[in-house]
């Protein structure tokens, strides 16, 4: 083999010219070729670090539970005004179709079975926060916020419950 910088006559396996002092070709392709391999080391170690970083089921749960909660809110302020709102237009007619007790009856009922799904999941979500082992607080404080929020939710359900004495 000849070497590309000076033209001396080398040996095959030389990485360097005795001559010139420069790589040769075959050190070329050697570091090519580690180059290749430390970036396919990189590239396996990053997908193993994201594939054992999975998203706590605490964390999911509680999402959950907040997104219900959300939802049975909504949904209550809906039957609230729809339920107004037919009240307000038969009230000069007939009485017989929307009763004041039952603008007040219908949304309880809505978010009272929001409340208990929430609270269910919650409970869950908090639970499941132990059994992961869960040490960063920010993956604590959520689970732990969204049971108490669930828990003040339930709560006001059975308060408004006993209110309109169910």
């Amino acid at each position: 083999m000849y070497c590309v910088h000076c033209g001396k006559q080398i040996e095959d396996d030389a990485l360097i010219c005795p001559g010139c002092g420069m790589p040769t070709v075959k050190f070329n392709e050697m570091q090519q070729a580690k180059k290749a391999t430390l970036a396919e080391q990189i590239q396996q170690e990053s997908m193993e670090q994201r594939q054992g970083k999975k998203f706590p089921l605490s964390m999911s749960l509680s999402f959950s539970a907040f997104v219900i909660m959300c939802l049975g809110s909504v949904l209550a302020t809906i039957v609230t005004t729809a339920l107004t709102q037919q009240l307000l237009n038969d009230s000069y007619y007939d009485y017989t179709y929307v009763t004041p007790n039952s603008i007040a009856t219908a949304p309880v009922i809505v978010a009272g079975i929001f409340s208990i799904i929430a609270l269910v999941i919650a409970v869950t979500g908090f639970a499941f926060m132990f059994i992961e082992k869960v040490k960063k607080p920010c993956r604590v404080i959520f689970p732990a916020g969204m049971f108490v929020l669930s828990l003040c939710y339930f709560i006001n359900f059975i308060c408004s419950a006993v209110t309109l004495n169910f």
